[in-house]
């Protein structure tokens, strides 16, 4: 009886410790093309905690996203980590995009994004590694809309190549 009792606290102090912890590694990317700015808009939304392990073990130092000591270096380090593993490609040419700013949402934040004006995109490429640093099984889902048609697609970790044809 003694085991049985055991066995049960330890569970529940198992399963109350791993609460917070979600079951899965996932980004979610809003891409949408503006034919009035000629711009790709993009909007990033990724759990925060682990956003925040993958910047330390990429740039070597920790940063709290929601809550900075210095809003210029987090600023800095998000916009960097997002232009090297969201890589754009339309039309066969490469898309640079620009950091626009932060914002939290419960768990995850929300990065945006704007490209240079760009011609309208009938085949666009997204190599999208976002978190591949920090876990393995990390899923990345892009939608995106251009004109009036939305198209969406996942790359599963070690995949990272989207191809969308409009």
């Amino acid at each position: 009886m003694l085991n049985v009792l055991l066995f049960i606290l330890s569970a529940l102090s198992y399963s109350k410790s791993t609460s917070s912890i979600h079951p899965f590694y996932i980004s979610v990317s809003e891409i949408n093309y503006n034919v009035e700015s000629k711009r790709m808009e993009l909007s990033v939304k990724i759990f925060t905690d682990d956003f925040e392990n993958t910047l330390q073990k990429v740039y070597g130092h920790s940063i709290n996203l929601t809550i900075p000591k210095d809003t210029s270096l987090r600023d800095q380090m998000v916009a960097s980590y997002i232009q090297n593993n969201l890589v754009l490609s339309i039309n066969n040419k490469s898309c640079t995009i620009n950091y626009l700013g932060i914002e939290k949402e419960e768990e995850a934040v929300w990065c945006y994004f704007e490209s240079e004006p760009c011609e309208f995109p009938v085949a666009l490429q997204i190599k999208n590694t976002l978190l591949y640093q920090h876990v393995e099984g990390q899923i990345n889902i892009m939608h995106v809309r251009v004109g009036n048609q939305r198209k969406s697609l996942k790359v599963d970790q070690p995949a990272s190549i989207a191809n969308f044809n409009f």
